[in-house]
């Protein structure tokens, strides 16, 4: 094939010709005229010279847009683009376009320059994020001009020349102020003419092109078949659209208004320009094409005649050029989701595959006017992810709808919100995914459903909806479903090899057994696992050991599981070990045999089969209860740590409301979140929430009931790790005690078991005295671990600030007696100053 000539010219020197120039040159698509940059004022010369030659002319900078039409007009067959020089402010666009997309949107242009085809398109030239636009070079379209949009303004043109013949200014008349008599006689005694010969013309000339033309890509084209307008509708449009189009249409509709003020055209001005106003106004309130598809922005009824019409500010600039107008008007972003949803990359199974090629056929089928696909069951998330890879495969692009974000407005406001989402849908030919997953149960999403089925009749393309209860909306949808399919939720199978196909396409070197525990472990929606393994891969995952990959992906996924956990609860990332737990040994027995439950929990639940004997909840749910400061949250944090995972640690108090039902909401959303991360829950002071139920005297106690009720009926159903403490297990309701597995004591630690405690409560890294004797201390100071650890953190800044060495024994005994005299055990504190005492008679007499 043929290289593109392409003719560049600028009308002063910039850097951004000598960039195209340069790309221009490298690309073996196109063919640079001249091997240079030509001057603007030269450029009729060239084209009068080598026109035939030339398939391309872009021109760089200023050029007046009535001689850039006299360019189109006397060089049809060049695809003209016309780069305005923008300022050095920074802007940051996304749908920008680079020099190569430039240079791929003319090879397309020069490649098809048929009858009715795009011949220039403007753009504005804008730097980057760096401030050089050498660096960054983009280019933002600024109108994109067909030859129907210039039939369209040669038609304005001669609708406007036509009424100021009609009813022209007398002589000393001020619009807005005076008006002569002999204008005002005019202006009663005019019997509307039929159009002159040059407006006929040129409303045959523009119909003609509308109704024919092949290109359906050309927005005014695709509005007025999409939407059915009649054509009296279309003028309708076409004249609000006028001060779009032209600041000199301004001044001229102000005068025609003799108000200055008001530059758009009335709706009884607009009605008076095409024909008899009373016919013309009742044509269009039975058509009703402008109210129903919300193009004016006077919402779903025409309003009264002095009222300014003017077009909907997202149509127009959609039907002026910018292709995603439609998806920023307010009422769609309000209730659709720009992005895509997370996952289609992964699924990798033929049956899915297969399914996503026969949606994508049924939703690019032309014969599904106001029809719908139902995808109910448990597993939305793979539902999302199939829709957007039948959409990769072929089929329509996606208007990704929340039916929740619909049913939070009022129902006229959401009447006026779906028409507009519909309107999207049938102009950008998406098809609409209404994700119909309500987390608020008082919303009111049958009425949201309805109106969404009632506007999108009028689609020529099929609708999906997404929905955890398809035979809830059956009914509203009527008689236009297509099919419904039911998709169960995933497999503990399924979900391990969504792991293994994650972690191969993200470069990490998982085993089997590592995708089998996170797949148990962390059964997420495809969108999530996706985001965590690639969240694991981009923090430098990959670069380490296939034992690290693993911590580094369930650290990821607890990350991405449960973003808001710390709404109720603080995340702990364990330090403790089992070995720094100091309990008997049978109870320190129980705590690693927890911990056996939960690593075994999948071969004992789903291969042997123990899942079936417990539907309630699969979870387990412990209780450590004892004194304070005896190790319960120490051991919580050790069986986190031997399971590899978080602790989080709920406040309570945040769960507690005064408000009626909120507590229920609140203990429902931690346990939630919980689930979805793996950590383990830890609820310190549980007896404050799992007190024993009392009589019921009145309606604060009945809901107090309610709420310890339900807590008992959600640590039931939890599926994972759940630990409570309390200091007073004689406080807990007796009914809680059979819905834990394990219910463990931790009493005050004996001599034996103190000395241990102060072991641990000293770093290794610490230097400590020789005269520090710890079994003197274990025996003769009855404290719990909790009053240690306090001891020892006190002791060693007590050394630090006495500027010594190391700890010593009197830091330990004063640290001690500090704490003591803290915990008001005046016995205690005389026993250690007689120590004390001692201790330092004993060092007189070795002196």
């Amino acid at each position: 094939m043929n290289a593109i000539r392409v003719a560049l010219a600028q009308s002063r020197s910039d850097l951004l010709a000598a960039l195209i120039a340069d790309a221009l040159t490298k690309s073996p698509e196109f063919e640079l005229v001249g091997d240079d940059v030509l001057d603007l004022a030269s450029i009729e010369t060239v084209l009068g010279v080598a026109a035939h030659d030339i398939d391309v002319l872009i021109i760089v900078g200023d050029m007046d847009a009535v001689a850039l039409d006299a360019l189109l007009g006397r060089h049809a067959g060049i695809v003209i683009s016309h780069i305005v020089i923008g300022s050095d402010a920074v802007r940051f666009d996304l749908k920008s376009v680079g020099v190569d997309q430039l240079l791929s949107t003319l090879m397309a242009l020069a490649r098809d320059r048929g009858s009715g085809a795009l011949r220039a398109i403007e753009y504005q030239a804008v730097a980057g994020t760096s401030g050089r636009f050498e660096d960054h070079c983009g280019f933002v379209p600024i109108l994109a001009r067909s030859e129907v949009m210039d039939l369209a303004v040669e038609w304005i043109r001669a609708v406007l020349g036509q009424y100021n013949r009609r009813f022209p200014i007398a002589d000393g008349e001020v619009a807005g102020l005076s008006r002569a008599n002999t204008s005002i006689e005019l202006a009663l005694s005019a019997v509307c003419p039929a159009d002159d010969d040059a407006t006929r013309e040129a409303a045959e000339r523009l119909f003609v092109a509308l109704d024919t033309t092949g290109h359906d890509d050309e927005p005014l084209v695709r509005l007025r078949r999409q939407l059915g307008l009649s054509d009296i509708e279309t003028r309708i449009l076409l004249l609000c659209l006028a001060p779009d189009l032209d600041v000199r249409y301004h001044r001229v509709i102000g005068s025609f208004n003799d108000d200055m003020t008001r530059r758009g055209p009335t709706l009884a001005l607009a009605c008076s320009m095409l024909g008899e106003p009373l016919a013309v106004r009742a044509t269009l309130a039975r058509a009703g094409g402008l109210t129903r598809w919300h193009l004016l922005d006077c919402g779903a009824q025409l309003p009264r005649g002095d009222d300014v019409l003017r077009v909907d500010p997202s149509v127009a600039q959609w039907l002026l050029g910018d292709p995603n107008a439609l998806l920023h008007d307010a009422a769609v972003r309000a209730t659709s989701r720009a992005e895509t949803w997370r996952g289609a990359s992964l699924l990798t199974d033929p049956l899915d595959i297969g399914f996503a090629d026969r949606l994508a056929a049924g939703l690019a089928s032309s014969d599904q006017h106001g029809r719908w696909f139902v995808l109910g069951g448990a597993d939305s998330d793979g539902w999302r992810a199939l829709t957007e890879l039948a959409a990769s495969r072929g089929g329509p692009p996606l208007l990704r709808v929340s039916l929740q974000s619909l049913a939070s407005v009022l129902p006229e406001e959401a009447a006026g919100m779906a028409a507009r989402i519909a309107r999207a849908a049938m102009l950008l030919n998406a098809s609409p995914v209404i994700d119909a997953e309500i987390d608020d149960a008082r919303l009111d999403r049958d009425t949201a459903m309805a109106t969404l089925a009632r506007v999108t009749r009028s689609l020529p393309q099929a609708a999906v909806l997404i929905t955890s209860d398809a035979r809830r909306f059956i009914g509203l949808l009527h008689a236009q479903v297509v099919a419904v399919f039911e998709r169960d939720a995933p497999a503990a199978s399924a979900t391990v090899a969504t792991y293994a196909t994650a972690a191969a396409q993200s470069g990490l070197a998982l085993s089997a057994d590592s995708c089998v525990r996170l797949g148990h472990s962390f059964p997420m929606a495809l969108g999530n696992i996706e985001d965590a393994v690639r969240l694991a891969a981009l923090q430098g995952a990959g670069d380490t050991t296939p034992d690290a990959q693993y911590d580094a992906v369930a650290a990821a996924c607890r990350h991405v599981a449960s973003p808001d956990m710390p709404r109720f609860a603080k995340r702990i990332v364990p330090t403790f070990t089992l070995d720094d737990v100091v309990l008997p040994a049978e109870w320190h027995k129980q705590l690693r045999e927890l911990v056996g439950n939960v690593v075994h929990a999948p071969r004992v639940m789903n291969d042997w089969g123990f899942a079936a004997n417990m539907p309630s909840g699969r979870g387990i749910a412990a209780l450590f209860h004892g004194p304070s400061g005896t190790g319960k949250t120490t051991a919580a944090q050790a069986i986190a740590h031997a399971l590899n995972t978080d602790v989080y640690q709920v406040d309570l108090s945040l769960l507690e409301s005064k408000f009626i039902g909120e507590t229920a909401k609140n203990v429902d959303a931690v346990f939630t979140d919980a689930e979805r991360s793996h950590a383990v829950l830890c609820c310190d002071e549980a007896d404050a929430i799992l007190g024993k139920r009392s009589e019921i005297k009145d309606a604060h106690d009945r809901y107090a009931n309610i709420d310890v009720a339900y807590l008992l009926q959600r640590i039931e159903a939890y599926s994972g790790l759940v630990i409570l403490t309390t200091n007073f297990r004689q406080n807990i309701d007796q009914a809680f005690l059979r819905r834990f597995r394990f219910v463990i004591e931790f009493p005050s630690p004996d001599a034996e078991g103190r000395e241990q405690i102060w072991r641990k409560c000293l770093p290794r890294a610490t230097p400590v005295s020789e005269d520090v004797d710890f079994g003197f201390l274990a025996r003769r100071v009855d404290v719990t671990g909790g009053n240690i650890r306090q001891i020892t953190v006190r002791a060693a800044f007590a050394a630090a600030a006495d500027k010594s060495s190391e700890i010593a024994m009197r830091h330990i005994l004063a640290a001690t007696r500090a704490e003591l005299v803290k915990a008001g055990l005046i016995s205690a504190v005389r026993e250690i100053d007689e120590l004390e005492a001692l201790r330092r008679r004993n060092l007189r007499q070795v002196a």
